[in-house]
C-alpha cells in the first residue's frame, strides 16, 4: 500500500503548510499535556495534530509529512526513537524537524534521541514560551 511519505508527491497542505500556517503533529500519551501545548502552538497560528500512541503517531505521519513533530519517547505502545528512525529512512520527512519532549533527559536519553534522528530536545516539564522557543530555533529553512 502507498502513501503520502512513501509517494514523493507532496502539495502544500501534505508538507505542513495551509494558508500560510505551520503544521506539528504532537505526539504524547500524557492528555494534560498534549491539551496545553495544543493550545499555546494554536495560539502561535500552528495546525496541530494531536496523537496519544505511538500507533497513532504512525498513521498520522504515513498521511502527511508536517514541519514539525513534537515526539514524547516513552509512549504505551513503543519508543518514540522508533518513529524517529522510521521518519528518517524515509526522504519525504528529511526537511521535517523533530523535537523531544520528556520527562527522561539524562545526557544518555538526549544522546539516544538526537542518535535516532531528533532535532532538539526539551525536557519535561516545559514552559509555553521555552516550547515556542524551540519550534523557532528549528523551522525548516526556506
Amino acid at each position: 500500500m502507498s502513501t503520502i511519505a512513501d509517494s514523493g508527491a507532496f502539495r502544500a497542505a501534505e508538507v505542513g503548510m495551509r494558508q500560510g500556517r505551520r503544521t506539528v503533529v504532537l505526539v504524547d500519551d500524557d492528555a494534560d499535556l498534549r491539551f496545553l501545548c495544543g493550545e499555546v502552538l494554536r495560539a502561535a497560528r500552528f495546525d496541530v495534530v494531536e496523537c496519544a500512541t505511538l500507533a497513532a503517531g504512525f498513521a498520522t505521519l504515513r498521511k502527511m509529512v508536517p514541519e514539525i513533530v513534537i515526539l514524547d519517547g516513552d509512549l504505551p505502545d513503543g519508543s518514540g526513537l522508533d518513529l524517529a528512525r522510521w521518519m528518517r529512512a524515509r526522504g519525504a520527512y528529511d526537511r521535517t524537524r523533530i523535537i523531544g519532549l520528556s520527562g527522561r533527559k539524562g545526557e544518555h536519553d538526549i544522546a539516544a534521541a538526537l542518535a535516532a534522528g531528533y532535532n532538539d530536545f526539551i525536557g519535561k516539564p516545559c514552559a509555553p514560551g521555552v516550547l515556542l522557543a524551540h519550534i523557532g530555533a528549528t523551522s525548516a529553512p526556506s
